[in-house]
């Protein structure tokens, strides 16, 4: 499902302008990540792209179909599209986790049969048991909210998927397994995937472009490579400098924002397959001993220190 946002403008009820005019593009199949700092207006633009929220002044178009400012296909549209909200508490609200899962593709329309299948398929998917299907989603801890809120968005085989930092508060073993999961998924689909992360990993594990928003404004549309998102770069530096300051305080005391994201840059370009890159001075640490190509995947916490 190909995205165009043209012109887009939207002012808070309190009267907070945030989007002046924003304009991008997204083809069908495309995998982006939106990035930036708190606030920078991320998680609205998923609200309006959905729907959930009305601009102002300007047009959101999927797939040919204008979304805004004439409302008249929303509700056919909305079938297409599946968003996890930040708070997957927010979206959970049947008698059972089943029923939740279920509660989409009912609602577009999908036969009973093929509805149960899609609740098997969805569920399995994202390592829900079937006895955890029979629970009340209220029972159910933060990581498995956020699974049930996952397996409800893709029981409706959406062709726009819209993740809200899907991986808050998971740990690095089920963060993996998310991965894998939508990349499975959109795949399999031929999904458009807009996905709102600051995690490095996972925005490298599943996205080429990037999309890096500040105070409502596009502050770089490009690849996904580290080295010329300047922005996510920052925010990756400060990743490692957390995990540097940890082992090393004093090396914080010394080191300079340019070294702290050419550390970044490296780690961040390694993840990609772009290079194999092995740290060489002591201040950037290394990954168990390895260089950081290949499909590593363990998380910041398995970092060494050290270099050759």
């Amino acid at each position: 499902m190909g995205l165009q946002v043209s012109d887009l403008h939207f002012t808070y009820d309190e009267g907070t302008e945030l989007f002046h005019g924003l304009s991008f593009e997204v083809a069908s199949g495309e995998r982006i990540a939106l990035i930036g700092s708190n606030g920078s207006g991320k998680s609205t633009l998923l609200l309006l792209i959905a729907g959930l929220l009305v601009p102002s002044k300007g047009r959101v178009v999927l797939d040919g179909r204008t979304i805004h400012p004439s409302r008249t296909p929303l509700a056919q549209a909305r079938g297409h599209i599946g968003l996890a909200l930040q708070q997957p508490e927010r979206q959970l609200f049947a008698n059972t986790v089943a029923e939740d899962i279920a509660f989409g593709p009912t609602q577009i329309g999908v036969p009973k049969e093929e509805v149960a299948a899609r609740v098997e398929e969805a569920s399995a998917l994202v390592g829900l048991s079937k006895a955890l299907l029979q629970r009340s989603p209220f029972t159910l801890s933060s990581g498995e909210a956020r699974r049930a809120a996952l397996a409800g968005i893709l029981a409706m085989h959406p062709q726009l998927l819209l993740l809200d930092e899907p991986t808050a508060g998971l740990d690095a073993g089920m963060t993996q397994q998310f991965i894998l999961q939508v990349n499975h998924f959109v795949a399999s689909l031929g999904s458009t995937l807009l996905l709102v992360t600051h995690d490095p990993e996972v925005a490298a594990a599943l996205c080429q472009r990037a999309v890096a928003l500040e105070a409502g404004q596009i502050r770089y549309d490009g690849p996904l490579d580290g080295a010329a998102a300047a922005g996510w770069l920052t925010t990756a530096a400060w990743s490692v400098t957390e995990e540097l300051a940890r082992r090393d305080p004093a090396w914080v005391a010394h080191a300079r924002q340019d070294e702290a994201i050419a550390a970044a840059a490296m780690w961040f370009r390694s993840r990609q397959g772009d290079v194999s890159v092995m740290a060489t001075t002591p201040r950037f640490p290394r990954f168990n001993g390895a260089p950081l190509g290949g499909d590593r995947t363990e998380p910041l916490s398995q970092w060494k220190e050290g270099g050759t």
